[in-house]
């Protein structure tokens, strides 16, 4: 689903509170029950109905009948609480136009209130082009499985975590802003393209160098990229090198580090093939020397990536930030939404559902063959039905 930023500018206080009941919801359910998210959300019914017909009609939620009523974030919801809690933050004023697609991300521009351009990545790992990531990557650990939207924010936080060490060692990479739940914002390197896309350099030498030194660097403080190539470094007007994209960073012990690299250097040496430069005149990279350089000095600083994530920071810092911002206005809301629920029209109203219920009521060897307009009217009148049951 593509990511719309009126969603979260149309939306009340009250249904981001709801969408961050069933976030908080979903820390122990695949599905979290109607029931939970309204003792979550603390809201009265007229409010709570209110807020989760909203978030249905916006898609920010799904709704699943799994024995019970049950709701879930989709990406969507998903994105709108990141943004919500940067904006809040003072991160981010503005989000604009989509400028880049990965296999595991989406990369948009944005902008602060001073008017700087930043960008901002939102994981995106489950899609159908890269599915064999809970095998490739080892962001479940103790886990034997998880969610899509948790590894998503388990890969933010690595990228974040890297992109801040990177920087404070004076690598050259995008001055790190903020992050939340599975999005990063980051400095936007004007007039910058890919490397794949540059068809001709003024110096295609230097920039090799400039290549096989941020390697070296990496080495020297314990680190392999792990998909080090032409996709992964962006070039700017006076041909300065930039990295980007961690999620996929690894330590120099693991057991497959020499492989990587190997495989990172086999890759950037077969881009600038093209260039017929002589590549055997640069000093050739030796993983073992450095790493055997790296074990015998007592002044080697590593950066630790094995350090265990902070599972529930990421999104208590955002729904703490959410709710404090909200909670000066709820009794308020919740006394004015006493004050305008009147229950004889929802009484009518529900009578209304009711009729058309049974109206429209087919058997289900009948269902096979509505039209899709008449099998997506059924699927939201089911929806409302399960707001409407609780109360």
């Amino acid at each position: 689903m593509k990511l719309d930023a009126c969603s979260l500018k149309s939306l009340s206080k009250m249904e981001l509170r709801v969408l961050s009941a069933v976030e908080m919801g979903m820390k122990n359910h695949e599905l979290v029950p109607v029931e939970l998210i309204y003792s979550i959300s603390k809201l009265k019914p007229s409010g709570f109905r209110k807020g989760l017909r909203q978030l249905l009609f916006n898609k920010l939620v799904h709704h699943e009948q799994r024995g019970y009523d049950g709701y879930r974030l989709t990406n969507l919801g998903y994105d709108v609480l990141a943004l919500n809690t940067l904006l809040c933050r003072g991160s981010i004023s503005q989000i604009g136009d989509k400028i880049g697609v990965g296999k595991e991300s989406d990369v948009f521009l944005a902008q602060n209130e001073k008017g700087n351009k930043l960008v901002l990545k939102f994981q995106r790992l489950g899609r159908t082009s890269f599915r064999a990531v809970k095998e490739k990557r080892d962001y479940l650990k103790h886990r034997k499985s998880a969610s899509w939207l948790y590894l998503s924010r388990l890969a933010a936080q690595i990228e974040y975590r890297c992109l801040k060490a990177f920087y404070k060692a004076e690598l050259p990479v995008p001055k790190p802003i903020d992050a939340n739940r599975h999005c990063i914002c980051m400095q936007y390197i004007e007039n910058s393209i890919q490397l794949s896309d540059a068809t001709k350099l003024v110096n295609p030498f230097a920039v090799y160098e400039k290549c096989i030194t941020m390697m070296e660097k990496l080495l020297k403080i314990g680190v392999v990229h792990g998909d080090f190539n032409q996709f992964n470094i962006l070039l700017d007007e006076h041909e300065n090198v930039f990295l980007i994209d961690f999620p996929q960073v690894i330590s120099i012990n693991h057991v497959d580090a020499e492989y990587y690299f190997e495989h990172d250097l086999s890759c950037l040496q077969d881009f600038f093939a093209k260039f017929d430069l002589d590549l055997c005149s640069v000093a050739q990279l030796s993983f073992q020397e450095i790493k055997k350089e790296l074990d015998t000095s007592e002044h080697a600083k590593f950066l630790n990536l094995d350090e265990d994530v902070d599972e529930n920071n990421s999104e208590d810092e955002g729904n703490e930030h959410m709710m404090q911002s909200s909670v000066n206005n709820v009794e308020n809301y919740n006394d004015e939404a006493e004050l305008d629920y009147d229950v004889e029209k929802d009484k009518c109203y529900s009578d209304i559902v009711k009729k058309v219920r049974d109206e429209w009521k087919v058997s289900e060897s009948k269902t096979s063959r509505l039209r899709p307009n008449m099998k997506q009217s059924r699927k939201a009148r089911q929806e409302i039905k399960s707001v409407n049951s609780f109360f």
